[in-house]
């Protein structure tokens, strides 16, 4: 559990690690430099609890992720399994031994799962649950929630968080998922609270450009003979920019129905979305816009042959 300025939250997440009902773990609370009360909220859980504990590092300026922070982590767990916690959400009590019946019986390497948000927005947010949507998925998101992320010990510990790379879980994911078997638990593993001071909001424009560098890479790994128009088009899509063509709306389509054929309900209904917000934002006269927006929706809502 990588930890910054987090007091207000702190105990709430440490207790929901602590309350699960797989009761055998280590919590690692690595606190990156805070300036507040955290790094003696965890030293009175460390004292409190033998399960618990507490490392805490000298503030680096030039940080700009939790990636640090966490590899620390990494490198001092002695389980065969390593999980991922943020420190201002809340585990379910059975989030992690859901997620390692499901890592074994199905032989995971790394498990995800879905979250509800709380705080400043209420809902659930969805997850695609196989490999393959996970694929398809990162091209243009995340994968799986950082902070429902376990792992093989072995598989982590090989690949750890880019200390460069400002959307640190991002270009993990898209790393990971050409050498990991990767699933998303269909259980609701984490309340994820939403608040103003969440390093996503603090550091939306860099996470963003960081994003971005990442996709480069993953999208021409994952489809090679693709140009530079095409993940152009793709990143303004993901990135929900305009698009000002006809034809450059005509290849987001194309893309998004490639990227829907699989069997999974819910990865086709997030490309649906995506289609609609395209058509929706997309600075266009010509009067094909309507005819290729209803085709295009037609052709995404179908099921895979």
């Amino acid at each position: 559990m990588p930890v910054l300025n987090a007091a207000p939250y702190l105990s709430e997440a440490i207790e929901s690690i602590l309350d699960q009902s797989f009761a055998d773990l280590e919590l690692i609370v690595v606190d990156d430099g805070s300036d507040d009360g955290s790094p003696e909220i965890a030293s009175r859980y460390a004292r409190r609890d033998r399960r618990v504990r507490h490392i805490a590092l000298q503030r680096d300026s030039r940080t700009t992720s939790g990636a640090r922070a966490s590899n620390v982590g990494i490198g001092l767990a002695q389980g065969d399994y390593i999980a991922r916690m943020d420190a201002d959400d809340i585990a379910i009590p059975t989030r992690l031994a859901l997620q390692l019946e499901l890592m074994r019986r199905r032989q995971l390497d790394v498990c995800g799962g879905r979250a509800m948000m709380f705080g400043d927005r209420d809902g659930e947010i969805w997850y695609p649950e196989s490999q393959a949507a996970i694929r398809h998925e990162l091209v243009f998101h995340s994968g799986l929630p950082n902070a429902t992320m376990l792992a093989r010990a072995a598989v982590i510990k090989d690949s750890r968080y880019d200390e460069t790379a400002p959307f640190e879980e991002y270009e993990l994911q898209t790393r990971l998922i050409f050498t990991a078997r990767i699933e998303n638990s269909p259980e609701i593993l984490l309340r994820f609270r939403v608040h103003r001071n969440q390093t996503t909001r603090v550091l939306f424009n860099l996470k963003l450009r960081s994003r971005s560098r990442s996709r480069f890479r993953y999208f021409f790994q994952l489809f090679p003979d693709a140009g530079l128009t095409d993940f152009r088009i793709l990143n303004a899509v993901a990135d929900r920019l305009p698009l000002d063509s006809i034809t450059k709306l005509e290849t987001a389509g194309r893309w998004l129905v490639r990227l829907s054929r699989l069997p999974e309900i819910g990865l086709r209904q997030r490309m649906a979305r995506r289609w609609a917000r395209a058509c929706d934002l997309a600075t266009i006269a010509d009067a094909r816009l309507e005819a290729l927006r209803a085709d295009i929706a037609t052709q995404i809502a179908a099921a895979p042959p």
